[in-house]
Formats: structure tokens, C-alpha cells, sequence
């Protein structure tokens, strides 16, 4: 019987300040937890802050702060690649956007190293000695996603571009080298509706479908952004920032948890303490059934709007209360149990 549990969630960190986006990874048997921190969601000023634990998780405490002059770096992704650490995040400049590349050497990340090949970096995962990462251009149409590749983690080459639009592109692999992507339409006309798809080597296209081996391109029904993927044997775990209402009555957010088995419709599993501005979350196994699950969420400095008197209350940007508040970062402990496929 498939079962996932949160045995405990709690906030680890809180300044005051938007700490949001965050990444988990292992390195020399200590845990790393990165995430940008701002003034705001949408400030111009926002640096990566990597903190650190011995004790699996337990205790953190901070590590480094990796900062660009005239930059705002957002979205860091830490992975364990070559018997190294390596972070990477995009910024925000006076008159471009770049991706970013540090490693962890001597105790110290190195200076941010601008990527070539490769524009907003987001999505990342490792196979076959490969590190694979989407990126994502925005446009008046929503925006383009696309998947990368990168033998060092500096050079990178496109593979295939997305169909449709997108942005947000979580990807995963199973063990056999089957990949996976959670791709968030941004595109207000769909409605944040988010597609899955399932893409073989080389990872150049998108299959036709056929249900019955699986292969498929397919639309979730619900509304979902900030999207986390992870594979497991027959089936992947999401998270995500959900809400009710339309897009332009968008109430009660928080960050969900669902399961999606293989040819299956996805099934709500529970929601994590959470509201307001909240999400982009990132799953660490820590093996023996166990893991971690890190978040952010400004649901202790709002949750919500009120309730408008009239149409002339509801804010022009749906997006308003999100954007306007601190917000924490938070740790949940899983525990799963899934059926053999």
C-alpha cells in the first residue's frame, strides 16, 4: 500500500526578511539547505544563503552567503556531482538575466562563474555522468521552457524545447534513464495548469503517446506552480504552491503534497504547514524509507486577503498578497512506503 507521512515539520529559519526557493543536498556526510534571501519576492537585491548540518537535519546553522554586485541571484540548486558540491542559481541584472555556476572547495564556494550556453536555469538532476537542467526565457505567450545538458557544469548545450508553454520545469530520472518532467504553465489563459511528460534518451523529444507503455504528455487537473518533482519506481511525488479559485480569485494558498502513479490520475496526499507566498520545495533521500522535504511559507505574516467589500477591492494582481511579506523556511521529515512495480 502506498503511504507517505510527515512525521514532523518545523521552521529552521527566519530573519525577517523573503527567504524563498530552496534545495537540499548531501555532501561528505553533512546536509546543505540553500535559498535566496530578499527583501521581498520581486526585490532586485536577493543573495543565496547556504546553511548546514551535521546531525542529519536536526540542528542547522549558517554556512555561506553567495552574493553578485548589482545582481539579484535567485533560485539555487545544489547537487552532489563529481564528488563535488555545486550550486546554481540565476540572476536578475541592470539590463540581463544569466545563469550562474559556484562550487564548494576548501570549505568556501567559489565566486559566481556565468554559464554559458544556457539562460534562466532552473530545474536540475544528474544521470550517467551528465549533469541535465531546464531553463526557461519569458515571453508575453507565458513563456519557453527547454532542457539542457552539461558534461562539467559550465558548458551547456540545449537538448529539446518544450512544445508549449512553460516555465518552472522540475525534472527527475528513473533508474533505467527514463526522465521526467512537471512543467508550470505560466500562461494565465490555461490557468496555471501544469503538464507532466515522460522523455526517453537522447532526450531530444517529446514521445507520442501510448498509454500502454506509458509514454505520455499529460495536463494535471489542478492548478499548480512552483512545482517539485520526484521519481520514484512507477510513480512520482509533487509539491506545489495550490490555491482555490480562478486565477484572478486566487484564495487559501499553501503548498500541497500529491502522488502520481504511472497512467494514473494524480492523488492528494496532504497539505504542509503553509500560506500566502509559499513552495518551490526539494526532496533529499536520506535512505531506509526516510526523507527531507524543505519549503518556504509566510503563513505566520499573511495568509490571505480579506474578503472584498466590492470589485473596486479585488487587487489588479492576484498575486498581491504574496508578494508583499517576509517569509520563513521550513523543514518537513517524510516517511514512505510504496508497493513494488
Amino acid at each position: 500500500m502506498d503511504e507517505i507521512r510527515v512525521l514532523r515539520c518545523r521552521k529552521i529559519f527566519s530573519d525577517n526578511r523573503h527567504n524563498a526557493f530552496t534545495t537540499l543536498a548531501e555532501c561528505g556526510g553533512r546536509l546543505y539547505l540553500a535559498f535566496r534571501s530578499g527583501t521581498s519576492h520581486l526585490a532586485g537585491d536577493g543573495f543565496i544563503r547556504v546553511l548546514a548540518s551535521g546531525d542529519g537535519g536536526e540542528s542547522w546553522s549558517h554556512f555561506a552567503v553567495v552574493d553578485k554586485e548589482d545582481w539579484d541571484l535567485r533560485d539555487p540548486h545544489l547537487i552532489f556531482f563529481r564528488g563535488r558540491l555545486h550550486l546554481f542559481y540565476f540572476g536578475r541584472g541592470r539590463t540581463q538575466n544569466a545563469s550562474f555556476h559556484s562550487v564548494l572547495q576548501d570549505g568556501i564556494f567559489s565566486p559566481p562563474e556565468l554559464l554559458t550556453g544556457i539562460p534562466m536555469i532552473w530545474g536540475l538532476c544528474s544521470f550517467d555522468g551528465n549533469l541535465f537542467a531546464t531553463a526557461y526565457q519569458c515571453g508575453a505567450d507565458g513563456g519557453k521552457s527547454s532542457l539542457y545538458a552539461s558534461a562539467d557544469g559550465s558548458a551547456w548545450s540545449l537538448r529539446m524545447r518544450f512544445p508549449f508553454p512553460g516555465t518552472e520545469t522540475a525534472i527527475d530520472f528513473d533508474a533505467n534513464g527514463t526522465l521526467w518532467a512537471l512543467v508550470r504553465d505560466s500562461g494565465y489563459g490555461c490557468g496555471c495548469i501544469p503538464t507532466i511528460c515522460r522523455i526517453d534518451p537522447p532526450y531530444t523529444a517529446l514521445p507520442k503517446q501510448d498509454l500502454q507503455t506509458m509514454d505520455y504528455v499529460k495536463a494535471l487537473q489542478l492548478r499548480l506552480t512552483g512545482p517539485m518533482l520526484k521519481r520514484f519506481p512507477g510513480r512520482c511525488l509533487i509539491a506545489g504552491r495550490m490555491w482555490d479559485g480562478g486565477m484572478l480569485q486566487r484564495r487559501n494558498l499553501r503548498t500541497d503534497l500529491f502522488l502520481l502513479e504511472d497512467g494514473g490520475d494524480i492523488r492528494y496526499l496532504r497539505t504542509l504547514p503553509s500560506g500566502g507566498d509559499t513552495s518551490y520545495a526539494s526532496f533529499l533521500n536520506l535512505g531506509s524509507r526516510r526523507a527531507l522535504l524543505s519549503y518556504y511559507s509566510s503563513h505566520e505574516y499573511k495568509m490571505d486577503v480579506p474578503i472584498p467589500e466590492s470589485p473596486a477591492d479585488i487587487p489588479a494582481d492576484p498575486a498581491e498578497a504574496e508578494h508583499t511579506t517576509p517569509a520563513d523556511v521550513f523543514l518537513a521529515e517524510l516517511s514512505y512506503r510504496f508497493s513494488e512495480v
